[in-house]
Order: C-alpha cells, then sequence, then structure tokens
C-alpha cells in the first residue's frame, strides 16, 4: 500500500519521526499500533479501499505526536530506555555489593580472621595480591 506513494511524499510524512530517533521499524509499527499500545480498530483488507493513502498515514502517525506537537517515543526507544535502567540498577547492586564486603573485610582488623586469611593468600598467590592492590585494601604481607 505504501508503495502507491512517492518515496519524495514518504519521507515528507515520516521526516518528524525519523528525526526524533525513530526507526524505519517503528514508524511500520506506529502505523499498526496506537501509542497506548492498543491496535486501530479498523483494517482495511484491500489497499484499493483507500482513497487517500498519505491521509491514512498522516492519520494513523498523528496518534504517536503530543499535546504539545511533540513526536511520542517509540516503542524501541522506551525498550532501549528500560534496558539501561535495568542495566544501570545492576551496576548500584553491584557497587553497593562490593562496598558491604569491602567492608566486612575492613571489620576483621589486621589481626582478625580475615587478615589473616589474606595475608596466606597473598603469600601463595600472586594474582590475588596483584587483586587485593588493585581494591585499595590493606594486607601486612602485600607486596
Amino acid at each position: 500500500m505504501l508503495r502507491r506513494m512517492t518515496a519524495w511524499y514518504l519521507r515528507w510524512l515520516r521526516r518528524a519521526f525519523l528525526l526524533a530517533g525513530w526507526t524505519p521499524a517503528d514508524v511500520l509499527h506506529a502505523l499498526d499500533v496506537r501509542s497506548d499500545g492498543s491496535g486501530w480498530t479498523y483494517t482495511w483488507s484491500s489497499a484499493d479501499e483507500l482513497r487517500h493513502i498519505p491521509g491514512w498515514v498522516r492519520n494513523r502517525l498523528n496518534a504517536w505526536i503530543g499535546g504539545d506537537g511533540q513526536v511520542l517515543t517509540s516503542g524501541s526507544q522506551r525498550l532501549a530506555a528500560a534496558a539501561q535502567e535495568v542495566e544501570e540498577q545492576r551496576r548500584r547492586r553491584v557497587k553497593e555489593r562490593e562496598r558491604r564486603w569491602a567492608q566486612r573485610v575492613e571489620a576483621g582488623g589486621e589481626d582478625g580472621p580475615a587478615a589473616r586469611a589474606r595475608a596466606l593468600l597473598v603469600a601463595t598467590s600472586p594474582s590475588f595480591a596483584a587483586a587485593l592492590r588493585r581494591t585499595g585494601l590493606r594486607c601486612r604481607n602485600a607486596r
């Protein structure tokens, strides 16, 4: 159905969406689904039934323009933002876990069991000694 439009006119209709970072797949998705995720209540069984295809495209895409005239975020942009948020939460959890681990290790003191275990590992494993230096934890026998 979109092939009945000129490439120039189709680009002109999609221009605002592509400038907002939408992909061509996002635009095709917007022609089938409204911005709230619901499908359109009517479909066309044949492109021949449409009298004005550019008007149909404009009508479907206008559902993705907000009240302020700005293009709403596309489905892929929403997924990317959600994935970024999940990754940031994971990083925060890892940092918190490392901070708690460091506190627990330091809580043993220089003469506690954790310090003795570190000293034994440093004496037997050069790679552990290097890792210990990278973390900034103290150990009597660390070189």
